[in-house]
């Protein structure tokens, strides 16, 4: 291992972000200037293949035992993971070591002061979310999205790019709201469910179900897989 990266793991204490890959480093971008005072210990990387490499300047420490052989150095940890169910997953894997999952907010985004962001909440730049909307654990609102007025976000919610969700929206847990996607007033999107990228949805969408189009029509089962939903072929 190079001298960079054991300079890193030196480190008494700092932040350590779960997943080098698009998202992880988009995060790391976010909390370098949203919180430049907080020290980057570096990634967490359950590929073998990844371990020792470093990304925008940290490296990548371990797999996921590396927390556990070090949970004294992990100050601050954010799950830098696209997936709904891979944030699920390995908030549960670590559930007994009591971590802290704070919020992270780029310093671009417009956030009205009554907004409730839940643990590990993660806000890309450009958003605005409106007045009483409340943003569940581990949810991911990404790139220019709007969070209009009492919108609920359900623990574990994607929102992609410059999806538009009007006032008193409803997603519930676990949801994937696609790029480009329009929720008008009051649409409700069930548990574990998926509207395409662009799609206008003008009906409720049952959970575990995913809907494409405008309007969006029902497609079927979610078969999430492990690639991120917009990635897909919807047809």
């Amino acid at each position: 291992m190079d001298s960079h990266v054991t300079s890193h793991q030196d480190q008494e204490t700092g932040a350590v972000i779960i997943g080098s890959g698009d998202h992880g480093r988009g995060l790391l971008e976010t909390l370098i200037r949203a919180h430049p005072e907080r020290p980057i210990l570096g990634f967490i990387d359950d590929n073998p293949k990844m371990h020792g490499r470093m990304i925008g300047g940290y490296p990548v420490l371990g797999s996921i035992d590396w927390l556990r052989i070090h949970p004294e150095k992990v100050r601050w940890l954010y799950l830098g993971l696209g997936h709904p169910r891979d944030r699920r997953e390995t908030a549960r894997k670590l559930a007994d070591l009591r971590f802290a999952y704070p919020p992270l907010v780029h310093p671009s985004v417009v956030l009205h002061g009554d907004v409730q962001l839940g643990d590990g909440a993660y806000i890309g730049a450009g958003v605005v979310i409106a007045h009483a909307a409340t943003i569940g654990a581990r949810a991911l609102v990404n790139l220019n999205a709007t969070i209009g007025h009492d919108v609920i976000l359900g623990d574990d919610v994607s929102v992609g790019p410059g999806a538009n969700l009007a006032g008193w929206v409803h997603v519930e847990e676990g949801s994937f709201i696609g790029m480009n996607a329009t929720l008008p007033p009051r649409t409700k999107v069930g548990a574990w469910s998926e509207v395409a990228a662009a799609s206008l949805v003008l009906r409720p969408v049952r959970s575990g179900y995913r809907v494409l189009g405008n309007p969006a029509r029902e497609l079927g089962p979610v078969d999430f897989g492990r690639e991120s939903p917009d990635q897909r072929k919807t047809g």
